[in-house]
């Protein structure tokens, strides 16, 4: 086994020499993130200290891990822990699968140009910011004006304040993020079906197959390393519950299901100058991500043989 691995190293470093070019052309990038990414996360240390600006980040007094005992002593923020799990659990069961599925929907269709009106269609709502998009969500939910009420009204029905309902936030968030993001992540399936070799499914066609049959033993089989990464990079963020969107659309009558860690640690940090319990609590963020990357991506090895490390797979 050792020595397998070993092979797999040598081909990989075989492939790094070949391409050296390429790799050198990357360098710039992992410099600018070396200094802009990793330089100033010195600054987590900030979890374990009583911050003084005075004295700044180095001259701080230790106090250990009162800042987490504190986090999770606190029920407002044990709140936000649920509610960012559940919304993130959510997103992870409902989103996920939506850019594939839409991905496997756009490559069915034959017409070439009317494909890409429903890829660009699909692909713009990403380039709106959030901050647009929720002004777009509620002016649609309103409950005076909204298109939605309106209709609502016009067939005899009574007018519901969606946007103030703490049991439709959920749903009214998972719809707004599919329609911004589904498109756009769909790039990279598409991007890996367009790689699949044609013969493959003019031989399934000859054989008879239709068409989901070629989706469910050609393409779906074809692309698993892609959507065995996708995975294992949508786990590594179970605890990003989506600030720019939950912030934009939630208000004080849903706080109670929307409030969540990165919207206390800013109001916490705006607010109450608390640098350290929010460095506390992008800490414990980070570390609950990166151990379920690591679980995900021995958990998928295992299911489907495809890792994320190149030299593993």
């Amino acid at each position: 086994m050792e020595s397998e691995k070993a092979r797999k190293r040598k081909i990989l470093w075989h492939r790094i020499k070949i391409n050296k070019q390429v790799y050198f052309l990357i360098l710039p990038v992992l410099i600018w993130l070396f200094v802009y990414s990793y330089v100033p996360m010195y600054g987590i240390i900030l979890a374990w200290k009583d911050y003084s600006a005075a004295k700044g980040i180095w001259g701080s007094k230790w106090v250990g891990w009162a800042h987490f005992e504190f986090m999770f002593s606190d029920p407002r923020y044990l709140s936000a822990l649920k509610n960012t799990l559940t919304i993130s659990i959510t997103k992870l069961v409902v989103l996920f699968p939506m850019p594939l599925i839409l991905a496997l929907l756009i490559n069915e269709v034959r017409i070439t140009g009317y494909r890409r009106v429903v890829q660009t269609l699909t692909y713009l709502p990403h380039f709106i910011s959030w901050v647009v998009l929720s002004g777009i969500v509620k002016s649609f939910l309103s409950p005076e004006t909204g298109a939605l009420n309106l209709m609502l009204e016009s067939w005899g029905l009574e007018k519901i304040s969606f946007m103030y309902e703490p049991d439709l936030f959920i749903p009214i968030l998972l719809c707004a993020e599919i329609l911004k993001g589904a498109g756009w992540g769909s790039i990279i399936y598409l991007a890996s079906i367009m790689a699949i070799d044609g013969s493959m499914y003019e031989a399934a066609e000859i054989d008879g197959c239709g068409h989901f049959k070629r989706i469910w033993y050609i393409t779906i089989p074809s692309i698993l390393p892609t959507v065995a990464m996708q995975f294992v990079l949508a786990l590594a963020s179970i605890m990003e519950a989506g600030f720019d969107s939950i912030y934009n659309l939630y208000n004080p009558a849903t706080e109670s299901v929307a409030e969540i860690i990165d919207t206390i640690a800013y109001k916490t940090f705006l607010k109450s100058g608390e640098w350290e319990l929010s460095a506390a609590m992008g800490m414990f963020k980070m570390g609950i991500n990166f151990i379920l990357m690591i679980i995900g991506n021995i958990v998928t090895k295992k299911m489907t043989g495809y890792s994320m490390y190149a030299f593993d797979n």
